[in-house]
């Protein structure tokens, strides 16, 4: 097997969790780069990414990432790391407690590619990609969707940026639903969608002071 590639599977691989597949990995760096591949299956498990780590599904339909809520919105099924990108899979936060959270980026900056994010089943607030304290994730061909509770936000960036290209975007079920939710902070903060589509039946996007959004070739339902 080529060096630097871990595998996670349900049987046959280096790991059965990805928490632990990238516990093993120590000495990742800008010259020392780490691929995790993850096989077809359903893991019930947090996953903290970590810089120069690479995680790989066998696609959206096949691997899944899943994990239940929080009391806190600042939690997330997977937590971002900048230098790291994820692709070709599913996460998923099915709430229980107050509040669902399927990717939460804090001053990380990570790239999510081809893959699909749904939350769901907080009372309070179901949020699929949430990005806070000057993170800048960059999300390409990725299906994010908040679903039901007080308030639903497809993507939220409180105090950050983000780049989103040939997505969808969605929030909806909820009291409030706001498809990109960009959210009050000091500085200034730029948001780009570019060929995506944007849907929420209270905003597709909502901006506070400090923010430019940044839309061209898509569809704001």
């Amino acid at each position: 097997r080529p060096a630097n590639i871990v595998i996670v599977a349900k049987s046959g691989g280096d790991f059965t969790a990805i928490g632990a597949a990238l516990a093993s990995i120590t000495t990742n760096s800008a010259t020392d780069r780490y691929l995790i591949y993850v096989a077809p299956g359903t893991y019930t498990e947090t996953v903290t990414m970590k810089q120069y780590v690479d995680i790989e599904g066998a696609g959206e339909l096949m691997t899944k990432i899943t994990f239940g809520g929080s009391s806190s919105e600042f939690v997330g099924t997977v937590l971002g790391a900048s230098n790291a990108e994820i692709r070709f899979l599913t996460v998923e936060n099915t709430g229980g407690d107050l509040n669902a959270t399927a990717v939460f980026n804090s001053s990380a900056s990570p790239w999510l590619t081809h893959v699909t994010v749904t939350a769901f089943g907080g009372t309070n607030k179901n949020k699929g990609v949430s990005n806070v304290a000057l993170s800048w994730p960059k999300l390409t061909d990725v299906n994010a969707g908040g679903i039901g509770g007080a308030e639903s936000m497809g993507v939220q960036t409180v105090g950050s940026s983000a780049t989103i290209a040939n997505s969808t975007i969605s929030a909806s079920g909820g009291t409030s639903n706001i498809g990109l939710n960009n959210f009050g902070a000091t500085g200034a903060h730029t948001v780009t969608v570019n060929n995506s589509m944007v849907a929420g039946s209270t905003s597709t996007v909502s901006n506070n002071t400090g923010f430019t959004t940044r839309v061209t070739g898509s569809q704001l339902s």
